[in-house]
């Protein structure tokens, strides 16, 4: 969708692009998890996102970005942002598949 919606807007231009976060330690997360005993010590806080999400809208090659589906662990180390205590997730939580195996 994300790149359909990047060939019709192009041409306007208006770049299409969706953020895919990883776990985001949400009050909603952060209630759950003292139930369920989950480790988020190295979860994206909602303002490490936004901060992302503002790096990228800044950023110069936006619309050589359009129909993209970033990361916003890869965003954050790409831009350097922190979150509000300074620090950044360091592990990944995304399970990703290499392409070229």
């Amino acid at each position: 969708m994300t790149a359909d919606m990047a060939l019709e807007l192009e041409p306007k231009g208006i770049p299409a692009i969706v953020l895919y976060p990883g776990v985001v330690a949400t009050e909603f997360i952060l209630d759950a998890a003292k139930n369920r005993e989950m480790d988020l010590s190295q979860s994206q806080t909602p303002l490490l996102v936004g901060r992302a999400a503002v790096a990228l809208l800044t950023c110069n090659e936006l619309m050589a970005r359009t129909g993209t589906i970033p990361w916003v662990e890869d965003l954050v180390e790409e831009f350097d942002v922190l979150d509000e205590s300074g620090k950044r997730p360091t592990e990944r939580y995304a399970r990703r598949v290499d392409s070229k195996t």
